[in-house]
């Protein structure tokens, strides 16, 4: 089993956003109505891709014993799977998983289908956070985001409640743009981190968010106001919404089906 020394921190998840595609692409998969697999049985698919997969799955259960937040253990590791970072020289899980869930070959995300749905239903159970969070990028992003224009990120978007944490990730003395986002339905899984005082606080899949302004206080810093905004054909994917093993139906579903609905 993996141990604590074995993991370094690099924030790479929250500065990640110059990898997200910014322009439309094919539906991601839809969720199942099948009943959650555990995380060891999730994360077959993609043993080969990742290097001691099996062993960091292992540690993340053991560190998840109680989960909090009525997260089962299962649920609440794979969170904390997804909050590790591999030692350097090795991809960590969250990259290749938010690789997958950015290519516009939506075949490249079938491997990770079971524990997408795991780590769904982890956030399903969470509570909704509304609250100003922010999240950056490396260089100068902002010519891309005109105010009033949309985007859609497509791979999970890590952000943080503390704006001086955001910008420390960046960096100083170099182009970085930094994202303020308005969310209505943020996660904070500080309880199911591997990193609990970075109050992480992740966006789904498939976040559509409206460019309300952008400044440049600094030659070399730009800032970017996004609000999180409901996709625009909700209720036709609601509608269509499959369920999840406890029978429920959420918004969190509901977002990731609208892809599927409005992607033509």
């Amino acid at each position: 089993m993996a141990n604590e020394g074995d993991y370094h921190q690099d924030h790479d998840r929250f500065i990640d956003d110059d990898n997200e595609p910014n322009k439309s692409l094919p539906p991601l998969l839809l969720m199942t109505s099948q009943p959650c697999q555990s995380l060891l049985e999730a994360v077959k698919p993609i043993e080969h891709l990742l290097e001691n997969l099996t062993s960091k799955v292992l540690y993340s259960l053991d560190k998840c014993k109680n989960p909090k937040d009525g997260l089962l253990l299962d649920e609440s590791a794979a969170l904390y799977l997804y909050s590790l970072q591999w030692p350097k020289g090795q991809c960590s899980l969250y990259k290749m998983f938010n690789q997958a869930l950015r290519n516009e070959n939506r075949t490249m995300l079938l491997p990770y289908q079971n524990y997408l749905n795991l780590f769904i239903s982890a956030l399903n159970k969470l509570p909704s956070i509304q609250d100003r969070v922010w999240r950056g990028v490396s260089g100068d992003s902002s010519q891309q985001y005109r105010q009033g224009t949309i985007h859609i990120w497509w791979g999970v978007s890590s952000c943080t409640d503390m704006v001086n944490i955001a910008d420390d990730f960046l960096g100083k003395g170099q182009h970085r743009t930094l994202f303020t986002i308005k969310c209505f339905n943020g996660k904070l899984i500080k309880n199911h981190s591997h990193y609990p005082h970075e109050n992480e606080i992740i966006l789904s899949p498939g976040t559509h968010f409206r460019v309300k302004a952008k400044s440049n206080p600094t030659l070399h810093f730009h800032i970017v106001d996004l609000e999180q905004i409901q996709p625009a054909s909700e209720s036709l994917a609601q509608s269509n919404t499959t369920t999840v093993a406890s029978g429920t139906e959420t918004s969190l579903q509901a977002n990731l089906l609208l892809i599927w609905c409005d992607a033509d």
